[in-house]
């Protein structure tokens, strides 16, 4: 607890210092413990390296401003909603909570804008540091998570194809428009002779240069379509333009220059262990990287991982599998669901069902008919065997025109090297505990990108770039952590400790 102010002659309070105005329950007080403590240590490590605060390219001008500071600063302001540098810098001269984390100091924009730009690496240790103390603190554990990804959309316009037809569309419209006028005028002209003439040459050679406009923009979007790279006059004339971003389809249908954010929770606090800006536009490949990631950061291999559909990559699935039977002595449980594809959908609803005889090598499908074996083959990394019925069983069959259409041949089915696998792991996915985890995933991890978004607002990233983006990321992570934490501490009626 705390002193509080005295009071005077008059009944009011004295306060000695800025810390008497900011509320005695506020979290800028553990937020500004966590920074002293993070940045007391002897060394501040990353990845095996040691991570020194920079102040930018600069090595002439005053003496900078100290790292805490910033790094506080920066802090609330993701906690509280506030990314731009230009807020910020309003805030550290306004806001009592800043200004007390501050200690009064009044940096510009541009320090405040420069110490983000140089010091992710700061950042992200100073991420994974709280997460060590969360686990200290006996808050976060890591031996059960949930995995998910999200599309957020990038600080981008939209695809320079795009840009480019919409602005050759509209030349043309303004070219036939101004002909439409320069041939009223021309009937209904009274003009003598001569200046009608001298009219029509400055018509023709407006004329002229539109068409010369519209013709270079056509080259220019046949050149893009080709190389995929837009000329410098076209990239300066986009405006806003993220190299490292991708165009990505979102559940609204919309099509848009987005990341695919990775994002690892544990399942007991809801804090965020991991997160990856990748450039990838689905999950299939990212589980893998996901598990290693939280392994290296926790120094343990999590006991189960839970995750959608999309990351049900059955190969990956059977390496972590392997991986943690090594390094554990016991299998990690992975709750993932195996959706059907589309054929085998459309299979399952008319009755069409494949068996597969591993040790004769044979398949008989749902009618009996027996399916010859045709050769195997590598598709995306995996092996397949294809399987073929004669196309006179399948004309004599039933079902024919359901299970296939074809006039010269016979149904063909692609049985994966991983069918057995996927057997089995679907047996277990049809448990009632199974099915149970599966869907109170969403409530664990759903919620998280849920107050990520809200916090981000409509303009969900200010910086441009993959790295860049990265910081982002780890700021509203480590201010959505600390949210966590200081919730879990206020219901426990404990107080977060760092060491």
């Amino acid at each position: 607890m705390r002193e509080k102010p005295g009071i005077d002659k008059k009944g009011l309070i004295l306060h000695n210092n800025i810390e008497d105005w900011v509320a005695e329950n506020s979290p800028v007080f553990i937020l500004d413990k966590f920074i002293d403590a993070f940045m007391k240590q002897d060394t501040i490590k990353l990845d095996g390296k040691t991570i020194e605060y920079s102040k930018g390219k600069k090595d002439t001008g005053e003496r900078p401003y100290g790292a805490a500071g910033l790094l506080k600063l920066y802090i609330y302001g993701y906690y509280n909603r506030v990314s731009s540098s230009y807020r910020l810098e309003t805030e550290s001269r306004r806001n009592l909570e800043a200004i007390y984390l501050l200690r009064g100091l009044r940096p510009s924009r541009r320090t405040i804008s420069d110490f983000r730009q140089h010091n992710g690496d700061l950042i992200k240790a100073a991420f994974l540091y709280l997460n060590e103390q969360l686990r200290d603190n006996g808050i976060m554990f890591s031996n059960s998570i949930s995995i998910d990804g999200t599309k957020i959309k990038a600080n981008a316009n939209s695809s320079a194809e795009k840009c480019i037809e919409v602005w050759k569309d509209q030349l043309q419209k303004k070219m036939q428009a101004y002909m439409d006028t320069v041939s009223k005028e021309d009937s209904d002209s009274t003009i003598l002779s001569e200046e009608l003439k001298a009219q029509q040459e400055l018509h023709k050679k407006a004329i002229a240069s539109m068409q010369e406009k519209i013709d270079s923009l056509a080259k220019e979007l046949e050149d893009f379509k080709k190389t995929g790279v837009a000329s410098p006059a076209i990239v300066e004339k986009l405006g806003k333009r993220d190299r490292d971003c991708k165009a990505m389809l979102h559940k609204d249908k919309s099509v848009q220059p987005s990341y695919n954010i990775q994002v690892s929770t544990d399942n007991a606090s809801h804090c965020i262990i991991t997160n990856e800006v990748t450039t990838e536009a689905n999950d299939i490949n990212q589980l893998e990287n996901v598990i290693d990631r939280v392994t290296e950061v926790s120094g343990t291999m999590p006991e189960e991982a839970c995750a959608d559909n999309g990351y049900a990559n059955t190969r990956q699935m059977q390496e972590i599998e392997k991986e943690s039977l090594e390094k554990t002595g016991k299998e990690i449980r992975l709750y993932i669901p195996f959706f059907p594809s589309a054929a085998e959908k459309k299979d399952f609803e008319n009755g069409v069902t494949f068996s597969y005889d591993e040790k004769n090598n044979s398949c008989v499908c749902s009618q009996g008919v027996v399916l010859e074996f045709k050769k195997e083959r590598m598709k995306s990394g995996r092996k397949y065997k294809i399987f073929r019925a004669r196309q006179e069983d399948c004309k004599a069959c039933p079902l024919y025109g359901t299970c296939t259409k074809a006039r010269t041949k016979g149904r063909s089915v692609w049985l994966g090297d991983d069918l057995q696998y996927k057997h089995r792991h679907a047996d277990k996915m049809n448990t009632e505990e199974a099915r149970k985890i599966i869907n109170d995933r969403k409530g664990k991890i759903e919620n998280v990108f849920g107050t990520l978004k809200t916090w981000m607002g409509k303009l969900p990233f200010l910086l441009r770039g993959k790295k860049k983006v990265s910081i982002e990321m780890d700021l509203y992570c480590i201010a959505y952590n600390l949210r966590r934490s200081v919730s879990i501490c206020a219901e426990r009626n404990v107080s977060l400790a760092f060491k």
